[in-house]
Protein backbone atom coordinates (compact mmCIF):
# COMPACT_ATOMS: atom_id res chain seq x y z
CA UNK A 1 0.00 0.00 0.00
CA UNK A 2 1.03 3.51 -1.21
CA UNK A 3 2.14 5.52 1.92
CA UNK A 4 1.07 9.48 1.39
CA UNK A 5 2.84 11.95 3.18
CA UNK A 6 0.96 14.74 5.68
CA UNK A 7 0.83 17.70 4.50
CA UNK A 8 3.26 20.31 6.58
CA UNK A 9 2.48 23.17 8.18
CA UNK A 10 3.13 24.93 5.35
CA UNK A 11 0.57 22.93 3.21
CA UNK A 12 -1.99 23.09 5.68
CA UNK A 13 -2.13 26.83 5.51
CA UNK A 14 -1.97 27.16 1.39
CA UNK A 15 -4.89 24.56 1.68
CA UNK A 16 -6.79 27.10 4.33
CA UNK A 17 -6.02 30.05 2.45
CA UNK A 18 -7.22 28.44 -0.73
CA UNK A 19 -10.41 27.50 0.54
CA UNK A 20 -11.17 30.56 2.08
CA UNK A 21 -10.63 32.33 -1.21
CA UNK A 22 -12.95 29.86 -2.88
CA UNK A 23 -15.71 30.26 -0.47
CA UNK A 24 -15.92 33.99 -0.38
CA UNK A 25 -15.48 34.31 -4.12
CA UNK A 26 -17.60 31.39 -5.07
CA UNK A 27 -20.14 29.73 -2.53
CA UNK A 28 -23.52 30.94 -4.13
CA UNK A 29 -25.67 28.94 -1.58
CA UNK A 30 -25.46 31.69 1.59
CA UNK A 31 -29.47 31.60 1.73
CA UNK A 32 -29.23 27.96 2.88
CA UNK A 33 -27.05 28.39 5.56
CA UNK A 34 -28.33 28.04 8.97
CA UNK A 35 -28.90 31.83 10.71
CA UNK A 36 -26.94 33.23 12.29
CA UNK A 37 -24.06 31.57 10.51
CA UNK A 38 -20.67 33.08 11.09
CA UNK A 39 -18.20 31.99 8.38
CA UNK A 40 -15.15 34.58 9.92
CA UNK A 41 -15.53 32.44 13.18
CA UNK A 42 -15.91 29.23 12.28
CA UNK A 43 -13.46 29.58 9.55
CA UNK A 44 -10.90 30.35 12.32
CA UNK A 45 -11.84 27.48 13.95
CA UNK A 46 -11.46 24.96 11.07
CA UNK A 47 -8.12 26.52 11.00
CA UNK A 48 -6.63 26.08 14.40
CA UNK A 49 -7.58 22.62 14.50
CA UNK A 50 -6.39 21.71 10.63
CA UNK A 51 -3.11 23.17 12.09
CA UNK A 52 -3.18 21.01 14.55
CA UNK A 53 -4.48 17.75 13.27
CA UNK A 54 -2.00 15.42 13.90
CA UNK A 55 -2.21 13.42 10.72
CA UNK A 56 -3.49 13.89 7.42
CA UNK A 57 -6.34 11.55 7.63
CA UNK A 58 -7.40 14.20 10.99
CA UNK A 59 -6.32 16.96 8.58
CA UNK A 60 -8.76 15.65 5.71
CA UNK A 61 -12.00 14.89 8.38
CA UNK A 62 -11.25 18.02 9.71
CA UNK A 63 -11.10 19.93 6.10
CA UNK A 64 -14.74 18.35 5.42
CA UNK A 65 -16.79 18.74 8.22
CA UNK A 66 -15.79 22.79 7.41
CA UNK A 67 -17.00 22.48 4.21
CA UNK A 68 -20.03 19.85 5.25
CA UNK A 69 -21.09 22.56 7.79
CA UNK A 70 -21.96 25.09 4.53
CA UNK A 71 -24.98 22.60 3.81
CA UNK A 72 -24.84 22.40 0.52
CA UNK A 73 -24.23 18.98 -1.91
CA UNK A 74 -22.43 21.14 -4.33
CA UNK A 75 -19.61 22.14 -2.11
CA UNK A 76 -17.05 19.50 -0.73
CA UNK A 77 -13.54 18.60 -0.08
CA UNK A 78 -11.87 15.54 -0.78
CA UNK A 79 -8.59 13.86 -0.22
CA UNK A 80 -8.06 12.23 -3.69
CA UNK A 81 -4.92 10.51 -2.14
CA UNK A 82 -6.48 9.23 0.56
CA UNK A 83 -9.20 8.28 -1.63
CA UNK A 84 -6.86 6.31 -3.93
CA UNK A 85 -5.46 4.40 -0.56
CA UNK A 86 -8.61 3.55 0.90
CA UNK A 87 -10.79 2.82 -1.76
CA UNK A 88 -14.24 5.23 -1.26
CA UNK A 89 -13.37 7.47 1.30
CA UNK A 90 -16.22 7.84 3.32
CA UNK A 91 -16.98 8.59 6.53
CA UNK A 92 -19.68 10.16 9.02
CA UNK A 93 -18.60 13.84 9.44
Amino acid sequence: MTQFRDPDLADRAYIGATAYHAIKRYFAHAEGLPVGYDFETRYRAYLGEALEAPNRKAFSLTTMRFFAGLRNGHTSFWDEELTQQTGRFCCKI
